[in-house]
């Protein structure tokens, strides 16, 4: 991928990230609960004994957005940074790290 093709792609992604800062800090428990939840009652449902028949791409798409999810916790300081449109490193503000 050239730097033509992947500015659009780190601009659009600083954006989101920027800007959706607190709806990230403040939804991440509960989606991510949502995930695990809707991934437990997949693997429920696949239990032999039961009556429904489930889909196990159900399975793989709430497990892999739970990763997603969490990975997005972990690294998106790391993620701003990368995808940081600005070329003057000096009007770059650290932003401190809530705890939890």
């Amino acid at each position: 991928m050239n730097r033509s093709m992947l500015k659009p792609v780190k601009w659009l992604t600083f954006q989101l990230f920027f800007h959706y800062r607190h709806f990230f800090q403040l939804t991440y428990y509960p989606i991510l609960a949502v995930c695990i939840g809707a991934t437990v009652l997949n693997m429920a449902l696949m239990l032999p004994f039961s009556n429904v028949e489930a889909s196990p791409l159900a399975l793989v798409v709430f497990m892999s957005f739970s990763l997603y999810w969490a990975a997005v916790k972990r690294y998106y300081t790391h993620i701003l940074a990368w995808s940081d449109p600005r070329t003057n490193k000096n009007t770059v503000h650290v932003l401190k790290r809530v705890s939890e």
